[in-house]
């Protein structure tokens, strides 16, 4: 009871110590336990039920950085690249209700009839491009885990870093961690989280390397170091609260890519999200393919074997 009663204390201070960044008392936060860091810090990470977040990425050298659109609630995500194509907007999008993935792209028309892709129609999977909820350690490289997964295992390490601006945090390191997908070779990492006291025990820094045990790329690391928080609105909680906004990811050996950079320029933290960001209205007439097996009632058509088929929206063929 001492032990809980001593936890919700620390989550209250969390929680509450925000405004014109004023520190925690991170001055006290080598005092605690393992245990009480991974439940603060679990606490955080798993209180983001929903997230709506526009974005640009920088890949390496390359001049112009892709805009881009993430949104999640729940199971069901939408990411959604943004270009411009011909002096239209382009949208290139994947989203997914939790029983199907739609991938398609639109050209918004000043007319106000948009031009649809075909739509192709695939089974469920996580989202796998780059969003800001990877800043969060919401799904790690290599391991297909997520960092409160990771926290969780045994033998946990805990140890102090002194970040950038002379604030001690908190590095937890994981050894071992196979990958939540079996392979024909399971493999091995080491994972490493350095939570940072003044922003809410987020993680500052990620870094993913493989166990020595099973070194298959000598060198090889995957690496986030978040630059910059900014305090949004939690729509559900009603406070203010950090948000990581500027990162850097490095992947690979010594002779790596030039880095990755992620700068957040809008973000929502738990708003309600409209079901057709995930399920879209697809227009009457559009192309549909399906690169999945499954019953046709997807698509309307009424039928009640297996199949797979190319046809419109209604129809099918098998």
């Amino acid at each position: 009871m001492v032990l809980r009663n001593l936890l919700a204390a620390w989550l209250v201070l969390l929680t509450t110590a925000f405004a014109g960044g004023v520190a925690t008392a991170d001055e006290n936060v080598s005092a605690y336990s393992v245990e009480e860091l991974v439940a603060a810090a679990t606490e955080q990470l798993t209180s983001v039920e929903s997230l709506d977040s526009r974005y640009s990425i920088q890949y390496g050298d390359s001049k112009a950085p892709v805009r881009c659109r993430y949104a999640r609630s729940g199971s069901m995500w939408n990411y959604t690249e943004l270009s411009t194509e011909r002096g239209q907007e382009k949208e290139k999008t994947y989203c997914c209700d939790g029983s199907l993935i739609y991938a398609f792209y639109v050209i918004r028309q000043q007319t106000g009839k948009d031009k649809w892709s075909i739509v192709e129609l695939q089974e469920p999977r996580a989202q796998g491009n780059l969003d800001p909820e990877r800043l969060l350690g919401e799904r790690l490289s290599n391991v297909s885990r997520s960092i409160v997964d990771v926290l969780k295992l045994p033998s946990l390490t805990k140890s102090e870093e002194t970040l950038p601006d002379g604030t001690i945090g908190i590095r937890l390191l994981a050894r071992a961690v196979p990958r939540a997908i079996a392979g024909p070779k399971q493999l091995k990492y080491d994972v490493a989280v350095t939570l940072d006291p003044k922003h809410d025990l987020l993680p500052r820094e990620i870094l993913i390397t493989e166990s020595g045990d099973n070194v298959t790329w000598p060198g090889w690391a995957h690496q986030w170091k978040i630059l910059q928080y900014r305090q949004s609105l939690d729509e559900r909680a009603h406070r203010q609260r950090w948000f990581p906004v500027s990162a850097v990811l490095t992947q690979g050996t010594t002779k790596a890519p030039p880095p990755i950079k992620m700068t957040v320029d809008e973000v929502r933290i738990n708003p309600t999200l409209p079901l057709t960001l995930f399920r879209p209205n697809i227009p009457n007439g559009a192309g549909l393919i399906r690169l999945m097996r499954a019953r046709c009632e997807v698509l309307g058509c009424g039928a009640s074997t297996n199949c797979s088929e190319v046809g419109m929206l209604g129809k099918c063929y098998w």
